[in-house]
């Protein structure tokens, strides 16, 4: 998808360079997972939407916190990133703490699914 010479001069060659300027064609190309074009998902919005939903009601919600060891200290994690094509970060131990009851209901509200 990123080797059309009409997008990219020289598509083959090495130049991160091309992507750190003002050109607006290179920025429009900033959803590489869902595609683009003809090809694009159709769900892509639906999945940003949703995505962003839960991301902000967590933070919204609950306190991040370090995990404990057995001797109620704090875990600091040493957190390593996939190298793959779409590089994550591994996972890792952690607290969700809510900061409320009715942050904890809420939190409840959505994570039931109606049947």
């Amino acid at each position: 998808m990123l080797h059309d010479p009409e997008v990219y001069a020289d598509p083959m060659e090495f130049k991160p360079e091309r992507y750190n300027n003002d050109d607006t064609e290179m920025q429009k190309i900033n959803d590489l997972v869902f595609g683009f074009g003809r090809r694009a998902c159709p769900g892509s919005h639906f999945a940003f939407g949703t995505l962003y939903s839960i991301v902000l009601t967590t933070l919204a919600t609950c306190d991040i916190l370090p995990a404990l060891d057995a001797n109620g200290k704090e875990i600091i994690p040493n957190v390593k990133y996939s190298s793959g094509t779409i590089s994550f970060p591994d996972k890792f131990p952690l607290r969700l703490r809510s900061r409320s009851p009715k942050a904890e209901a809420l939190l409840a509200e959505v994570s039931t699914a109606p049947e």
